[in-house]
């Protein structure tokens, strides 16, 4: 049997009882760690085991021989026994984050530490002290016990002094002790750069501090995509600027953010944080291309950023490889933190192909290709160009004059306007090379209102200075109909009367400015009925606002036309 002493450190007292059937008369020898003697008879022995570790736990078996052999018997059965414990010595590693809320002023303190690893261990911890109270008010201590290795403390804005305890059946530890600045508190910032490097097989870390007093610091790290408070890592580092550890404390192509803070007494001041990879490789997928609206030789391109999970480094540039359909491919590399890219100098109606790479230190990776069409021609102010065309200054229509019209000039411009709009209306307008765009029509034309802000161009209707009378049958103008010798006649000699070095004023509009227009019959024109007389007034209805399908002809566009 092993068993401890109470009140008695470092020590077990073992007891055995030697087999029946030894010989009385021989004496034995027996063995644990140390060998003890027994006299011939002695059937129950025992042994103190001593200078022992505290709060450990041994293993004890006994194995005897005769003084005059060789031979020892087989090892007895193995009991154990704990030596007594001892409260712990050392005080715990002890860290916080802090997180304050963005509605209130209080904060969400988490508290981590470390379990003690003191050699040899102080024993079986059984649970965890934690108090704390405001800095100018030690009576409102607060406790709490918990056998986790952490804990959540919600504090209001004041200044906290927070201490945790570890104990045993012996006694507690050493209070690790933090302040918790208030929140109007400025912490110091007193470590001016850290950078991390590889060296071997092991990672260090290296700062440099603001001011040479500072003696302590804590190096803090986590995964960047770890965001919660209580997975954090961290260790003091005392008497040094840089700190070294293993690989294979990191794991590789992860990105991690590392902070250092410097510690004043019970204070804690501002970190200095970088982010880093322990080691790199290329990403695990590419960007993916969106392509805006094209233009004739241009066009966006844009992309977002690739998941930081997918990344495996730190991107430093993005390359755009484009190419023309049967052509070379081409490519722009841009920085990191750009995210969209115009491309120019493109061929105009060519399909193109373009994809996207992003490299890290270790290489490239590109996402899926996709495919753009260029325009043939720009669209750059294709809005403004047609406004202009369609929707030109209109002049005040009440400042317009009514003009008399001979009816034999009324009527070959109605013909000609009518011939010419069935044959022509339908055909497109032209497209200019050059200029990418229809050259402005004749101011000259008729107007009709489609809708209440949309105003349609007709073909122009071409007008004279001065127009021969035309013949007219005596059934009256509205049975009319002239031959097509006459109609190409009659647009000979529009045309040759027009004075185009007559600047024309553009009036789409007569709107309601007159209510009858009066056409003068020519002398010259065949017989005519006595009765009738020589100048016929013909009624035109009042023109209506906005009246679908509705047509205006600008009478100051014409020159005025004189009977004959």
């Amino acid at each position: 049997s092993v068993q401890k002493i109470a009140g008695v450190k470092q020590l077990l007292a073992v007891t055995w009882k030697t087999p029946e059937k030894i010989i009385p008369y021989q004496d034995l020898k027996c063995r644990e760690t140390v060998a003890v003697s027994l006299t011939s008879g002695e059937k129950i022995s025992s042994l103190n085991l001593t200078g022992l570790w505290d709060s450990t736990e041994y293993a004890v078996a006994v194995q005897c021989s005769s003084v005059e052999s060789e031979f020892w018997s087989e090892w007895s059965g193995e009991k154990t026994a704990s030596t007594e414990e001892k409260a712990p010595v050392e005080k715990l590693d002890l860290w916080r984050v802090i997180e304050s809320s963005q509605y209130t002023r209080n904060r969400s303190v988490y508290l981590m530490w470390k379990p003690l690893n003191h050699f040899p261990p102080p024993g079986k911890i059984l649970g965890y002290t934690v108090q704390y109270f405001p800095e100018n008010n030690a009576a409102l201590k607060m406790m709490k016990i918990t056998t986790d290795k952490k804990i959540i403390l919600f504090l209001n804005e004041e200044a906290y002094i927070i201490s945790v305890t570890a104990y045993n059946s012996a006694g507690s530890s050493p209070a690790a002790t933090l302040r918790i600045p208030s929140t109007d508190e400025k912490t110091s910032q007193f470590v001016e750069s850290v950078r991390t490097f590889t060296a071997d097989e092991e990672v260090v870390v290296e700062w440099m501090p603001s001011r040479s007093e500072i003696s302590r610091y804590v190096v803090e790290w986590y995964e960047d995509l770890q965001m919660h408070s209580l997975h954090r890592s961290w260790q003091y580092v005392s008497n040094a600027i840089n700190w070294r550890t293993s690989k294979k404390t990191f794991k590789p192509f992860v990105c991690y953010n590392m902070s250092v803070y410097p510690l004043y007494g019970n204070n804690v001041g501002a970190p200095y944080s970088i982010q880093t990879y322990i080691q790199e490789k290329k990403p695990s997928e590419g960007p993916m291309a969106d392509t805006g609206i094209p233009g004739k030789n241009e066009i966006t391109i844009k992309w977002k950023e690739i998941p930081k999970d997918k990344q495996n480094g730190f991107i430093t540039n993005y390359t755009i490889f484009y190419k023309p359909e049967g052509g070379e491919e081409l490519n722009e590399t841009v920085n990191p933190d750009v995210l969209q890219y115009r491309l120019k100098s493109l061929q105009a109606n060519t399909q193109y192909t373009v994809h996207i790479m992003a490299s890290n230190e270790a290489g490239g990776t590109s996402g899926e290709p996709k495919t753009f069409k260029t325009l043939k021609f720009s669209n750059f102010g294709v809005k403004e160009r047609f406004k202009k065309v369609c929707w030109p200054d209109i002049p005040n229509p009440a400042e317009s004059i009514a003009v008399e019209w001979p009816v034999d000039a009324f009527m070959v411009i109605i013909s000609n306007f009518f011939i010419k709009s069935t044959t022509d209306l339908d055909e497109k307008i032209p497209l200019n090379e050059e200029h990418e765009a229809a050259q402005p029509l004749s101011l000259s034309m008729p107007y009709t209102i489609a809708d209440q802000d949309f105003r349609s161009q007709v073909q122009p209707l071409m007008a004279a200075e001065e127009i021969q009378p035309v013949e007219l049958p005596e059934d009256g103008v509205h049975e009319f109909q002239p031959t097509s010798h006459q109609i190409e006649e009659r647009k000979e000699e529009v045309s040759n009367l027009l004075d185009f070095s007559e600047k024309v004023v553009f009036n789409p509009y007569l709107k309601n400015s007159v209510n009858t227009r009066e056409f003068l019959i020519s002398e010259s024109l065949p017989e005519h009925n006595k009765n009738e007389p020589k100048s016929q007034s013909i009624a035109i209805s009042p023109l209506q606002p906005n009246i679908v399908g509705q047509t205006y002809i600008t009478v100051d566009m014409f020159g005025l036309a004189t009977a004959r």
